[in-house]
């Protein structure tokens, strides 16, 4: 076809058994460029064998500035959002939330040379993408982009490349990823005069385990690798990688022939076996499979710009919405914002308020913006002042006892009514969520309006000189003193998106996880002789799969109809474009084989010890990739090596110490326990010692418990029926997140009570009924203590001695023993306690 001889006639084709050796046998050339797939590798390259050195994404952006970097990427959303905004769209939904798609098929369309397409589909959605996508081409940055390629000369690229005009030849070297962006700068390059040439790796010998540079490479020159020069000596190091190339031919009988000894694979249990190896193994250089992930595993400090303070307040500030001068969020939202270190009063700082808003999560329940959450605790303030009239209509009574308290006060079985509890007051909370909500107002610009972007980040300014010192307050600051363009005016996700773009570079990392595409640049390097360790194979990833496609909106066959439909000065353009489009595809279509190579050319060509693994459980529902079990049977004698991290334990010499027996004098606790709290013990005795020794009385947190006790303390004081609605009328609102038809079924549905009976205990009396809010619905059993029971049904305390002994019996020398069962799911120790049953556990 005419597109076969097209790429024939374009491009030179060489290969090499090592890139290394390759390199070698270059003799520095003013006239020639060599190209890499990456910016390290280049840098290296260009170290190591005193060439002239660059990327293949270094060459656009050296000629093209900035017209594809994140920045303009973010500039050209910003006006997608506009458009659609004030556009009148069908789709507004989809598109809105698809904006980084359609920068990405733009800068795929923007390689037609054309400022108006037409959509390749009749369906109005894709018209209206196409749509967007014709506003784009008809922005400055397009316009800029076309002038550029079709006035720069030869000599002039020449210039911005090398410093001078005598470039001629461009070397391309490994290039991994050709996708149509880069086989269409290829195209261009020539187009202009230059020669270029291609050197890929290639071994006969080893024909599959150089699959995909043969698949790909035939289909960028319509040449067979077999057949092209080879530009350097034969070369494998005695034995280095023989197996798993034989194997990958499909050989029999291997396992005698003789290969390299230095090579390990690695099972870890756990990310923490993971973590605390790399902590061991500092000589290492380690790439992983999805390296990101396995980067955060081994710093967690520092592994995500979102895990620090300023970035956790910026990451949050997307999931608010300012409308109605409302801000718009969820509770969870709310409290990563509130406590990430940037809102302050003159008094406390957001993050001592942590426990408080964590105990307050039910309550707040069904809220939709910070103007709900303010109206809810202001609530709380009324039901807190509900709690101290009874605190101080009794005080003369109960003093500072806490037991007294209690039994006086059946609402102080609300956990949130116990200042004492947490490092903030219900009223300095509500001055924190004030100035979070002028916080908010003043960063979150309100939906589907724009500002500019050198006077957005002037209020971050602002915010940053108002802000507590913290450690990244110095950094940050010099970030929003960059300036941008004036007619740059962006709406807040594109506002946000840039911020953390600038931010990114605020992130060091002490050890660094490479990902598998830098595996190349550190086996040029042998000055230093190092283990080289790649980790993450797994089941799901390994080979890896191509997922970054060439558009989200349109496959191969409408791309193609679209180019075939462009009007073209000759035939010529139309091909460079299909031929480029048929690359991409062709990565696609071998991508998985990219993984056999890059396995073997670590075993032929690394001269250090190399090891293979994988981190168990560190996804859900994997497994191993079976070249692990393949390369542990060529070259490990089928041994998986399982690498436990090491527990250090602490010996204590003990042998000349002298055991002090335990004496505890239970007495002491004589006629000072109210039989209220004796009720815990029939149950358990871990329970009774918490609540009536270290709590003082039981303290209710999860929403569950407390609608026991909501629905009793409305029995109690429901016992007519003017008082049922005095309690509906002012204490109903105290609980907004439960509705009013649910508080009437709990108070109806509670077991009938009365406030005639009462207990005594020292100068005070306390209504009987208060054992509902001791136990709630625990269930006694058959076989069971009740003398706590029995003792409460009858004034006087004539088993206390009984159940001090009972008690004794479950005292250790380091703690009280629990008695787990089904009434653990009434004990508001529940979540605190190694023991508890929770209700799942009794399920069979």
């Amino acid at each position: 076809s005419q597109t076969e001889r097209i790429a024939k006639s374009f491009f030179n084709l060489k290969t090499y058994r090592s890139l290394k050796q390759a390199l070698l046998s270059k003799v520095k050339n003013k006239s020639e460029l060599h190209v890499f797939g990456t910016t390290t590798l280049a840098i290296e390259a260009s170290k190591q064998f005193s060439i002239r050195g660059v990327s293949i994404d270094k060459i656009s952006q050296s000629l093209f500035q900035n017209f594809r970097s994140a920045k303009t990427g973010i500039y050209l959303q910003a006006k997608l959002r506009e458009a659609i905004v004030k556009g009148n769209y069908e789709h507004k939904g989809f598109l809105i939330h698809r904006l980084t798609e359609l920068v990405a098929t733009f800068y795929v369309f923007a390689e037609f040379n054309v400022n108006k397409l037409l959509s390749p589909k009749e369906d109005l959605r894709s018209i209206e993408i196409i749509q967007l996508l014709n506003i784009l081409l008809d922005d400055p940055h397009a316009k800029d982009y076309h002038l550029k390629k079709e006035s720069l000369t030869k000599e002039e690229i020449s210039f911005i490349l090398c410093g001078h005009t005598s470039l001629n030849k461009i070397i391309f070297y490994e290039i991994e990823y050709l996708n149509f962006l880069r086989m269409s700068l290829i195209h261009w390059l020539k187009s202009k005069g230059f020669t270029i040439e291609f050197n890929v790796p290639y071994d006969q010998t080893f024909q599959n385990s150089y699959k995909y540079w043969s698949r790909l490479y035939h289909v960028v020159t319509k040449q067979e690798l077999a057949q092209c020069e080879i530009i350097d000596e034969p070369f494998i190091e005695a034995g280095q990688g023989v197996k798993f190339g034989l194997f990958n031919e499909g050989e029999q009988n291997i396992k005698m022939i003789a290969d390299r000894e230095d090579v390990e694979v690695i099972d870890f249990p756990s990310p923490n076996s993971f973590q605390q190896y790399v902590k061991h193994k500092k000589d290492e250089r380690i790439f992983a499979i999805d390296s990101e992930d396995v980067a955060a595993i081994v710093d967690q400090s520092k592994a995500n710009i979102y895990e620090d303070e300023f970035g956790k307040f910026v990451y949050f500030l997307q999931f608010c919405e300012h409308k109605n001068e409302n801000i718009y969020l969820q509770y969870n939202t709310f409290v990563e914002l509130l406590t990430s270190g940037w809102i302050h009063t003159s008094a406390i700082s957001g993050k001592k308020s942590l426990a408080l808003i964590s105990d307050l999560q039910e309550y707040m329940e069904g809220i939709e913006s910070i103007h709900d959450i303010l109206e809810r605790l202001n609530r709380l303030q009324e039901l807190e002042i509900v709690s101290r009239s009874f605190d101080r209509e009794n005080s003369k009574d109960s003093g500072r006892n806490q037991y007294k308290r209690y039994m006086l006060n059946p609402f102080r079985a609300f956990s949130f009514l116990h200042q004492e509890r947490y490092e903030i007051t219900i009223h300095q909370l509500v001055e924190l969520v004030i100035q979070l909500e002028k916080v908010c107002k003043f960063l979150v610009i309100e939906e589907e309006r724009t500002i500019n972007v050198n006077d957005y980040f002037k209020r971050w300014q602002h915010v940053l000189n108002n802000a507590s010192d913290n450690e990244s307050k110095g950094s940050i600051e010099k970030l929003f003193q960059q300036s941008y363009p004036d007619n740059w005016e962006f709406s807040i996700p594109e506002l946000l998106s840039l911020i953390f773009l600038e931010a990114e570079s605020l992130i060091e990392r002490d050890r660094e996880i490479y990902p598998e595409s830098r595996l190349q640049e550190f086996m040029l390097n042998d000055r230093e002789i190092e283990s080289l360790h790649i980790t993450n194979l797994t089941f799901l990833n390994f080979p890896q799969i191509h997922h970054t496609p060439i558009s989200e909106f349109f496959d191969y066959r409408d791309l193609k109809e679209l180019i075939n439909h462009l009007q073209f000065d000759n035939q010529y353009k139309r091909n460079l474009l299909l031929h480029s489009l048929w690359v991409d595809f062709a990565v696609k279509e071998c991508f998985e084989e990219l993984s056999t190579y890059q396995l073997f050319n670590v075993l032929a060509h690394y001269r250090g010890k190399v090891k293979f693994s994988w981190i168990n459980h560190m996804q859900e529902n994997n497994l191993k990739s079976v070249y692990l079990d393949i390369l542990a049977d060529l070259y490990c004698s089928s041994k998986i090596t399982t690498w436990d991290a090491p527990v250090s334990i602490h010996e204590f010499n003990i042998e000349n110490e002298e055991k002090e027996e335990l004496t505890i004098n239970i007495g002491l606790l004589e006629n000072k326990i109210p039989d209220l709290y004796w009720l815990d013990h029939d149950f358990c005795a871990k329970k009774f010692y918490l609540t009536a020794l270290i709590e003082k009385q039981p303290i209710y947190s999860s929403d569950f418990h407390q609608q026991f006790i909501f629905s009793k303390i409305g029995k109690l004081f429901s016992y007519s029926d003017a008082e049922r609605e005095n309690f509906r009328t002012f204490i109903y609102p105290l609980f907004p997140h439960w509705t009013d038809t649910k508080k009437g079924n709990l108070i109806d549905m509670e077991y009938k009570t009365l406030l005639t009976n009462f207990k005594n205990f020292e100068n005070i009396s306390y209504p009987k009924e208060m054992r509902g809010l001791q136990i709630l619905r625990s269930v006694y059993l058959e076989n069971r203590r009740r003398k706590a029971r029995n003792q409460y049904r009858n004034d006087g305390n004539y088993h206390e001695k009984k159940l001090l002994e009972q008690f004794m019996e479950h005292i250790n020398e380091y703690d009280v023993q629990a008695e787990p069962g089904s009434h653990c799911k009434m004990c508001p120790h529940l979540s605190s306690c190694l023991e508890g049953v929770y209700s799942i556990d009794s399920i069979n």
